[in-house]
């Protein structure tokens, strides 16, 4: 499906992410917009390199919603493979609140998938931090 409408998938995720912390999510429907974009055996590392699953991501960032004021940008996106059915790709995620500052290179495998709202259904994520400093700031 090639770069753009990869990095597209990988943007609007994290403006949805963004929107439900800093808004709420009253209704539910941005938390199982997410939810259904997750495969069911999609899994996660995160930058202190704990492993979760589908179930245990969501219910993660489901307890954030409304936590307050975020800004999460995403720079860097490529597509670094492709295979039928399979798509690889990296960025750079960058969080900012009053209280911290964070960035993390994340590399995300995603298929096609017609049945997801937006045409992608994410397999896995890896995050690493940017720099050290980020690494001691405590935020996941």
């Amino acid at each position: 499906m090639g770069n753009q409408s990869f990095c597209c998938e990988v943007t609007d995720l994290h403006a949805l992410f963004e929107r439900a912390f800093t808004e709420g999510d009253a209704d539910g429907g941005l938390m199982t917009n997410f939810a259904t974009r997750m495969h069911e055996s999609f899994w996660l590392i995160d930058p202190r390199g704990v492993r979760r699953d589908r179930d245990a991501i969501v219910e993660a960032v489901s307890r954030r919603v409304g936590s307050g004021p975020i800004t999460i940008e995403v720079d860097q996106c490529c597509v670094v493979a492709e295979a039928t059915g399979l798509t690889v790709g990296t960025y750079v995620e960058k969080h900012t609140t009053i209280e911290y500052k964070t960035e993390r290179h994340a590399t995300v495998g995603m298929r096609p998938d017609t049945n997801s709202p937006s045409g992608w259904t994410w397999l896995f994520v890896h995050e690493t931090w940017v720099s050290q400093e980020a690494a001691s700031s405590g935020h996941a």
